[in-house]
């Protein structure tokens, strides 16, 4: 194969994966941080979670820039995860062929494009895709063997922080890399480490700026506090290591590669023989130690800071070193490689379907309250629910609650109390009021689709009368 074909290939494969993340993108919010990304890029404002510290200011801004062109908030934020997946697949291609060479790099690009994490995050109104892609693009020209540009990846690295700032392992392990695994002249690493910091004031500054250095202070602290103390699914908060592990493998194999268990336990099947056939010719020991070095410091953050039970998202650059490695160990086999690709394919477009055709648990119920109650006649209470109401049908009465007992004290405010009372199973209540709840009305959606909270219900709610 020229030199020209291979770049006319690997490129006709990212313009496939970019056009087929668009084509099958998100149709509506799927997470409670997406309503936040639109809102911010509607109007930026961190203090109000549009979108929550630290703001995400490359990804933001980027998506801002699509919205020049005419496209809804929605569109223009799953284009710009699109566009950045078919970036990945350039940087994917060069990373399969430093390790296993062109068949690698083949098998890697075809992983990639098929494998379900990659391709729903593709198209989702969210900053990992465009995250990974600069994380990608950093290490790829940091291990490149025809011309490594050391400075081209730390400006990558520092954009992939202001995409999404809580990759910094990532960076971190891009760093250790460069300075005690690739051979280059010191001049190379030097410019790195200006053109770095340079590219993360290109982003930091204007945001700092725009939310005030006080204030992004505060947000950060109240943000860092509340992640790791209430809501973020930390093990301070989610301490069992058994399930966080049972969780972390899943996310990795089953959400990250192929969510059907045959088809899965068939992929796993060809990769143990791919592995016991590499072990029979030996190699690759250099390749395995620049690997943990590279994956352990996100690995361990991901494991033990966030939220691995409920989020598989936070996965995605593993999911992609997986992909890049499966394509190196698999490419020298084409049946093996091929099949693979296959298999991940097969397994994947079913659920990236599905989300196009199904729409999230909360907004189920928020769209059934539009349609079956008078504005006047209602008030809702839940918890992070409230944000699709209030995205989806602004004009329903809501309140944001954690307790049942709050529902009291809030109607007892409001100067006419409306006839149609309805709580949301967020809301934890107490012996005494749960007698007053009445039969459930749940809406559900695909778990793979939301970890989270794939059923919500809702019920009327009665003050005073016992069931």
């Amino acid at each position: 194969m020229t030199r020209t074909s291979e770049r006319a290939w690997v490129g006709a494969a990212a313009l496939a994966v970019a056009a087929s993340r668009f084509l099958l993108r998100a149709r509506t919010v799927g997470s409670y941080d997406a309503i936040g990304f639109l809102r911010g890029i509607q109007h930026f404002d961190v203090a109000r979670l549009q979108p929550h510290f630290p703001g995400y200011p490359v990804y933001v801004a980027l998506a801002r820039a699509a919205r020049a062109f005419g496209l809804s908030p929605l569109d223009a934020a799953t284009l710009i995860s699109a566009l950045m997946a078919g970036v990945t697949t350039l940087a994917v291609w060069r990373l399969g062929r430093a390790l296993g060479g062109r068949a690698g790099g083949a098998c890697a690009t075809g992983l990639y494009a098929g494998a379900a994490l990659p391709w729903l995050l593709g198209g989702a109104p969210l900053p990992e895709s465009t995250a990974v892609a600069f994380g990608a693009w950093a290490f790829a020209l940091l291990v490149d063997p025809e011309r490594a540009r050391p400075a081209a990846g730390a400006v990558c690295a520092a954009l992939m922080l202001g995409a999404r700032p809580d990759y910094a392992p990532l960076a971190l392990s891009w760093l250790l890399v460069a300075v005690f695994v690739v051979e280059r002249d010191r001049a190379a690493l030097r410019r790195a480490a200006i053109l770095g910091p340079l590219a993360i004031c290109a982003w930091l500054l204007p945001l700092t700026a725009l939310v005030g250095p006080a204030r992004l202070f505060a947000l950060g602290r109240t943000h860092l506090a509340g992640h790791f103390e209430a809501w973020g699914g930390s093990i301070a908060t989610r301490p069992g290591l058994g399930l966080r592990a049972s969780a972390f493998v899943r996310d990795l194999f089953f959400d990250g590669l192929a969510p059907n268990r045959a088809l899965l336990a068939a992929l796993v099947t060809l990769i143990l023989a791919a592995l016991l056939w590499r072990a029979r010719r030996g190699g690759w020991s250099r390749a395995g130690k620049v690997a943990l070095l590279v994956a352990a410091p996100y690995a361990l953050w991901v494991f033990f800071g966030q939220n691995v039970i409920e989020q598989p998202r936070h996965l995605l650059p593993l999911v992609v070193m997986l992909l890049v490695g499966l394509g190196a160990l698999l490419g020298g086999q084409p049946v093996f490689a091929v099949t693979a690709i296959a298999l991940v394919g097969l397994a994947s477009a079913p659920l990236v379907r599905e989300r196009v055709r199904s729409v999230p648990a909360a907004l189920q119920a928020a769209r059934y309250v539009e349609a079956h109650y008078p504005p006047d006649q209602v008030v809702v209470f839940g918890a992070k629910s409230i944000r699709f109401f209030e995205w989806a049908a602004p004009e329903v009465p809501t309140r944001t609650r954690t307790w049942l007992s709050e529902v009291d004290v809030d109607l007892e405010r409001l100067d006419r109390l409306p006839p149609h009372v309805l709580v949301t199973d967020e809301l934890t209540p107490d012996p005494a009021r749960a007698a007053r709840l009445g039969a459930p009305i749940t809406f559900c959606r695909d778990p793979r689709l939301d970890r989270a909270r794939p059923c919500l219900s809702l019920r009327p709610y009665q003050i005073g009368v016992a069931r």
